[in-house]
């Protein structure tokens, strides 16, 4: 329950920064939570870049503090929403391959 509230909270800022930055344009419509799996091969702040499964190489926002130390190489799996310009992953879990 406390975690479906952060990521609420989480949501809708990221979506009123979005908003201040181009008011002209409309919000974006926040869409189903994707499910996904694949290996990190980049990382840089809150921010990573994976390999899924399907051969696509896409970069991901995350919590900067549920990125573990040493994240390079790991398999993710979660789910992520699309959010503007970017996808917003919930929940991840990184594994050792």
């Amino acid at each position: 329950m406390i975690r479906q509230l952060i990521v609420s909270i989480i949501l809708l800022w990221a979506t009123s920064l979005i908003a201040q930055e181009a008011p002209q344009v409309a919000q974006p419509q926040t869409s189903a939570p994707i499910a996904f799996e694949g290996q990190v091969i980049n990382a840089k702040g809150g921010r990573i870049q994976v390999h899924l499964k399907n051969g696509e190489v896409l970069w991901f926002s995350v919590d900067s503090s549920k990125i573990p130390s040493g994240v390079i190489g790991k398999v993710i799996k979660g789910e992520y929403v699309p959010l503007g310009d970017t996808s917003l992953v919930l929940n991840p879990s990184f594994l050792n391959p």
